[in-house]
């Protein structure tokens, strides 16, 4: 065994050639940063329930003012490059509303903030927002993922 071996030092000429052939591999497409999900922008906040359907937040709950309104946004991200977010929202587990994104999926993974409307006090009741999306890195299509749980009570 050689000295410089012994001590980890290499010639410099093999350092070259070695850096020469990880260099020239292939160069592979890039993957989304993140798992796919969907959130919901509020004035409450950013709301998203996990990954990929996974549910490891939670659902969260936002309770609104009786007297008011809240102005919802959708995004997303880690999704499938040229793909849209459809969304539906439901009172009480029946069909209330539902719609696309009308916004593709860049190709960054990043599905930017939509406005989607708002939420009026006038409707007193639980309205839970699901999304359906496809996840960019593995492809798997996610269906009616809770997203967030949207609570207008009753005017006192």
């Amino acid at each position: 065994m050689s000295r410089l071996a012994r001590w980890g030092l290499v010639p410099s000429g093999l350092a070259l050639l070695a850096s020469l052939v990880v260099a020239a591999r292939p160069v592979q497409a890039a993957g989304c940063a993140t798992a796919g999900h969907v959130y919901v922008r509020s004035a409450a906040g950013l709301h998203q329930s996990g990954y990929e359907g996974n549910q490891q937040f939670g659902v969260p709950v936002v309770v609104l003012s009786p007297y008011g309104s809240l102005a919802l946004s959708i995004g997303g991200n880690g999704l499938k490059k040229d793909t849209q977010i459809f969304y539906q929202i439901t009172k009480f587990g029946d069909y209330w509303y539902t719609s696309n994104s009308f916004r593709l999926t860049g190709s960054n993974c990043v599905h930017n903030e939509v406005s989607i409307g708002s939420l009026s006090a006038s409707e007193p009741g639980q309205y839970l927002l699901r999304a359906s999306y496809t996840a960019g890195n593995t492809g798997a299509p996610i269906n009616a993922e809770p997203v967030v749980l949207l609570v207008v009570p009753a005017i006192p």
